[in-house]
């Protein structure tokens, strides 16, 4: 099959055909089946295998509606959102059921898109489509991706519960740009949640970024959600967020989009977790012989060897963070440097 330029198969059942307003440019792509789904892999964080893909749209090479943005762009200007959203996931799911891929599918679609797709299909349209595209319902995970808040919040909760009793799982994106919040964390209880690249982006030199991935992580323990990394571009973020304990990761030093699906991650992402596997139990002993604590002036304080990023230590579990900065300074040769004296209590610092 050529996944370039592959229209849509005809599956055993459709769906009612959408009737597609107007004739722009994007209304003219879907009629004739011209978008495609690429494949970025989604990475376990603890061995490096492959745990899922996303499904990400493209149109036609060299067109102006190739990448994403654009097509969402041309979808709100032609009035074509519940028309592109859909014919994305039916692409998506189409390709991927041709492939016979066994791992799970993420693909996107907005809560507004979601709530309107349940309302006019309904629970046995949407399954018998998936098993006409030889796809298990369990395999697929419905990405929340908003560009507006949303406006019915109990409306998606119960659409989003009844999906779930269908067989489908829920994923978060972008956690932290502003538009997922927390209150939709907390009501639709996803069963993945993606972290913003914002915060993920350059961590390894950016103390508050770990502290606040730390935050997500206490609140995904509570609600029994694991965590993805997005952005992901280079080794040093990628041995923070491993060493942090990030369940998934996802971004281009693990793999890029592409037609077919991956069986692994790039070699030099891998490398880099394989090797971290054998260098952390001797990095944490490192790192617990060289921290000390004792008293000065009545307080007790911390010695954190190379921390130069300027990291205030104010309560215990920071240092599960001014390690994984730790780790980091050492795999990049940092293993001296300044020594500062860090306030449990009170957070002051004092060079030593």
């Amino acid at each position: 099959m050529n996944f370039q330029n592959a229209a849509i198969r005809k599956p055993l059942f459709q769906l009612p055909r959408m009737a597609l307003p107007g004739t722009g440019p994007l209304a003219a792509l879907l009629l004739e089946s011209a978008l495609h789904p690429v494949y970025q892999p989604i990475a376990c964080l603890a061995d490096g295998s492959i745990f899922a893909h996303e499904a990400l749209v493209r149109g036609p090479v060299q067109s102006p509606l190739h990448w994403p943005e654009a097509l969402l762009k041309a979808a709100a200007t032609e009035g074509l959102d519940f028309q592109f959203e859909s014919a994305c996931v039916v692409s998506a799911v189409d390709h991927w059921g041709a492939l016979n891929e066994p791992g799970r599918l993420f693909v996107n679609i907005s809560a507004a898109v979601l709530v309107r797709a349940w309302r006019v299909y309904g629970r046995e349209p949407l399954l018998d489509l998936l098993e006409s595209l030889d796809v298990l319902p369990r395999m697929v995970v419905l990405e929340i991706t908003e560009h507006e808040r949303v406006a019915d919040m109990d409306r998606l909760a119960r659409v989003v519960e009844a999906v779930r009793h269908a067989g489908l799982s829920l994923a978060l994106d972008d956690f932290g740009d502003g538009r997922s919040s927390l209150r939709l964390w907390s009501q639709l209880k996803p069963e993945f949640v993606k972290i913003d690249k914002y915060f993920t982006k350059d961590i390894s030199q950016h103390a508050d970024k770990l502290k606040t991935i730390q935050a997500l992580q206490q609140i995904a323990n509570i609600f029994g959600t694991s965590l993805i990394a997005e952005g992901i571009e280079t080794q040093n973020d990628l041995r923070v967020l491993r060493d942090m304990g990030i369940d998934y990761g996802q971004g281009y030093f693990l793999g890029r989009p592409a037609l077919r699906p991956r069986e692994k991650i790039d070699a030099d992402a891998l490398q880099v977790l394989l090797d971290s596997h054998d260098a952390m139990a001797s990095q944490a002993q490192e790192f617990t012989d060289d921290v000390t604590c004792c008293e000065r002036n009545g307080h007790k304080v911390t010695l954190v060897p190379g921390s130069r990023m300027g990291m205030k230590i104010t309560e215990p579990a920071d240092l599960t963070i001014a390690r994984a900065l730790w780790r980091v300074r050492a795999s990049l040769g940092h293993h001296s440097g300044k020594r500062f004296w860090r306030q449990l209590s009170h957070g002051s610092v004092a060079e030593r």
